[in-house]
């Protein structure tokens, strides 16, 4: 360790402005595993003139929120934000409104737990709900957002780590599922683990979001008596809405 040590030492030394030490240390991310062999992931290198300049596999770094859009999501990066969701219709201006009220609330006392967004394909539910992850990941939130059938996928490998699979997903702080459903039978194995991981939650009281392309009195009837005559749930429904996507049609 001795190389990084007087690496270390010489950049301190450099002449380097304070902004570049500051961000040296705030990057440094040695872990024992060496992927450029540059600058042994340190991030920085002495050129020739004994002056501390960024090795170029820091381009291809991460920022703090890209890390966390990338934890929070299993690797992708939304661009969907409350700040350009668009605002044109009533209906859009009434839901925006309910659906960032909910967000800047979670994790208060007395404030709903669960948000449910029911709703015609187009109508807008994915571009608030991920603009819901990209509030909490701003505001230093932890979570975790699926899609349905990464869902599914996770609890169907049937071996010694699905318990303890499902039991992540009744103790992640946030819990967002999108697309509820989709393309699956609404009975079986995967639904009724859905439904328990649901109705853990809100027993606990943990914040739960969701998404659905289908209509609420097609949920089950434990998913209805519990979630729909309670205050700790926002149920949002966008049926009446109209796709106005070019070419679309609503199904």
């Amino acid at each position: 360790m001795n190389e990084f040590k007087d690496l270390k030492e010489n950049l301190i030394k450099s002449d380097v402005n304070q902004n570049k030490i500051t961000d040296y240390h705030k990057t440094s991310n040695y872990n024992g595993i060496v992927s450029c062999d540059i600058c042994n992931d340190l991030e920085w290198i002495i050129d020739s003139e004994d002056k501390a300049i960024r090795c170029h596999c820091s381009s291809d770094k991460n920022t703090d929120l890209e890390k966390k859009s990338l934890a929070w999501t299993n690797g992708s990066i939304f661009t969907q934000k409350f700040s350009n969701f668009i605002q044109d219709t009533p209906i859009n201006k009434k839901n925006f409104k309910i659906v960032k009220k909910f967000c800047e609330n979670i994790g208060k006392p007395g404030k709903p737990t669960h948000l449910f967004l029911f709703g015609n394909v187009g109508t807008g539910k994915s571009h608030l709900i991920k603009s819901c992850v990209n509030f909490f990941i701003q505001n230093s939130l932890s979570g975790k957002y699926f899609l349905y059938p990464e869902f599914k996928l996770a609890i169907q490998n049937f071996d010694e780590n699905v318990q303890l699979q499902i039991k992540k997903f009744m103790e992640y702080p946030i819990l967002i599922f999108d697309e509820m459903y989709m393309g699956y039978e609404r009975s079986g194995y995967g639904s009724e683990t859905f439904n328990d991981i649901l109705h853990t939650r809100w027993e606990r009281k943990r914040p739960t979001l969701v998404t659905g392309n289908i209509k609420p009195n097609q949920l089950s009837d434990p998913i209805r008596s519990r979630f729909f005559d309670d205050s700790m749930t926002i149920r949002i429904d966008t049926w009446n809405s109209v796709d106005k996507r070019p070419g679309q049609k609503a199904f």
